[in-house]
């Protein structure tokens, strides 16, 4: 990592070292090694104030609610702070600083405003957990200072500040990221799976009766009720095709996650989510005749 020099005491030892001024301001941050680093890593390419919001984010319990039998909208909500990157670091960044925003122009305050609480009820942040991260942010900031290291100016993130964003990111947890391995016929596998049908919206349930798949058509569509009404459903044998559409936006609610960018819809995101949720869990099956 770079916080220790090669010599201890004068005398090069491979066991220890004295601290260099990277080891020093890690030191004095109270934060992970690799979250203090990622802090450093900020200072050096230009964006320190992001990245101080990112650590004091990652280093306390998660500003993102989980209301109870409302998983997926949170989920969803996580996903369009992110900006569709799925980065929890970024989904921070953007809820903090939208927060704060909010903040300084008087939103909270104003007869005809919108209440704090209202607000983060609505984009499933937890107030209490901003709030602590706005106090760590303005420790770090305060220890900082002690070796001359000054945020600087904010400034609108834009595509080339946001690339430089995640550079820092991946420095600062180096090696722990990967990359995924995609053979080389992975295409053309996925087309013979879904036998022709888009695989940005569609989603396969096998195991059915082949005969009678047609007959478990209802109990697919209420399995699913909770991403969308309007399911396309096809049938191959013992496999069930599922299409999802794209929310129409009719709602307040449907046109906040809207926004969410990528070829897969909104409602699919919901679907594969909702495996990894205990409640949905227990009800996920079909009875077979």
């Amino acid at each position: 990592m770079g916080a220790l020099a090669v010599k201890s005491n004068n005398e090069i030892s491979s066991l220890d070292g004295n601290l260099t001024f990277l080891g020093e301001v890690i030191v004095a941050l109270p934060l992970d090694p690799r979250l203090a680093k990622l802090i450093v890593m900020g200072y050096l390419l230009g964006c320190l104030r992001e990245c101080i919001i990112i650590a004091a984010g990652l280093s306390l319990r998660g500003i993102h609610a989980h209301p109870f039998r409302d998983e997926l909208n949170a989920y969803l909500s996580k996903v369009s702070w992110s900006y569709g990157s799925f980065s929890d670091c970024i989904a921070v960044l953007n809820a903090y600083d939208l927060w704060q925003s909010l903040q300084l122009r008087g939103k909270f305050i104003h007869r005809g405003g919108q209440t704090e609480k209202h607000w983060a009820r609505h984009s499933y942040v937890d107030l209490v957990a901003l709030r602590e991260v706005q106090t760590l942010v303005n420790e770090l900031t305060s220890r900082l200072q002690r070796f001359k290291i000054e945020p600087q100016v904010h400034n609108p993130i834009n595509q080339s500040h946001c690339l430089i964003l995640k550079i820092c990111i991946a420095s600062a947890f180096f090696p722990h990221y990967f990359k995924r391995y995609i053979p080389d016929n992975h295409e053309e596998e996925i087309c013979r799976e879904l036998n022709g049908h888009d695989p940005f919206k569609t989603v396969v349930v096998g195991g059915l009766p082949p005969d009678t798949n047609i007959v478990y058509d209802q109990q697919i569509r209420q399995l699913f009720q909770e991403c969308s009404q309007n399911l396309r459903i096809s049938y191959e044998g013992s496999r069930a095709f599922i299409q999802f559409p794209r929310l129409s936006g009719s709602s307040e609610k449907e046109n906040h996650f809207k926004a969410i960018p990528g070829d897969c819809p909104t409602t699919m995101h919901m679907a594969l989510k909702m495996h990894q949720i205990t409640r949905i869990q227990k009800g996920f099956f079909i009875t077979c005749y």
